[in-house]
């Protein structure tokens, strides 16, 4: 953090805090200002840009896990992620997880969990000082995410023309007409019905989107079966080892 501060300093980068990005279009965006409850201050601003980087976060890919058939849990941010014991062992016998499929905080808190991970898997035994170090970073990370919750009022940001889930251009008024007009109840019966989270990227993107939308249409919470439902894929990425390594073949 105190890296990335001086970088902005060199540069004379302004940060301005309270803000986001609330329409991009044609070379130009909207900065408008958010409450405690992310809805949108007015008026907003318009400026020029070449370019436009946003995130709110990260989303942790499960799929290798999932076709384990590793048990999974929605963690405090809403994020799904695998269960796992004091060890990283999952509800799988031999396989052991680390890093983000087991809750976002960080790398450092990744390598201590790899670190457990691999001298449990070796039969080694793990110092209580390896399990502080990584608790303190859990307490954390946990910290972190109840202080910067995303709020419902980002849903408000968004016209019918908005594209929610970009394979299948899918807008967010083709969602609500498949609530008002079609019937759907829950995010799945959405989906069918618009293709939301059914493109390349298989939801990765959108699938929290389009529930969250779903649900705040027909009155009812997210529950946490849905949310491991719309993390699971049948079908996986594989990463070869050499990307992993030095990158020699």
């Amino acid at each position: 953090m105190i890296y990335y501060a001086g970088l902005i300093r060199k540069h004379r980068i302004t940060p301005r805090f309270g803000r986001v990005v609330s329409r991009f279009d044609k070379g130009q965006v909207s900065i408008s200002g958010v409450n405690s409850e992310f809805s949108l201050k007015k008026p907003s601003r318009t400026i020029e840009v070449d370019v436009v980087a946003v995130g709110w976060g990260f989303s942790p890919d499960l799929t290798l896990g999932g076709i384990a058939g590793c048990k999974e849990r929605v963690d405090i941010d809403g994020t799904t992620v695998f269960a796992v014991d004091a060890q990283q062992l999952s509800s799988q016998k031999n396989i052991w997880i680390a890093g983000e499929a087991t809750g976002i905080g960080g790398a450092d808190l990744s390598l201590l969990e790899g670190e457990i991970a691999g001298l449990a898997a070796s039969g080694q035994g793990i110092s209580s000082q390896l399990r502080m170090a990584r608790y303190r970073k859990q307490v954390f990370a946990d910290a972190l995410k109840r202080s910067y919750p995303v709020k419902d009022g980002w849903r408000s940001w968004a016209e019918k023309s908005t594209v929610v889930c970009r394979c299948e251009e899918v807008s967010l008024g083709e969602i609500e007409e498949s609530v008002v007009e079609l019937g759907a109840e829950d995010s799945r019966t959405a989906k069918l019905f618009t293709r939301a989270g059914m493109g390349l990227c298989q939801g990765r993107i959108c699938s929290r989107n389009v529930s969250e939308i779903v649900a705040g249409l027909t009155k009812c919470a997210v529950t946490d079966e849905e949310r491991i439902a719309s993390s699971n894929r049948p079908i996986a990425a594989p990463i070869a080892l050499g990307l992993l390594g030095d990158g020699k073949k």
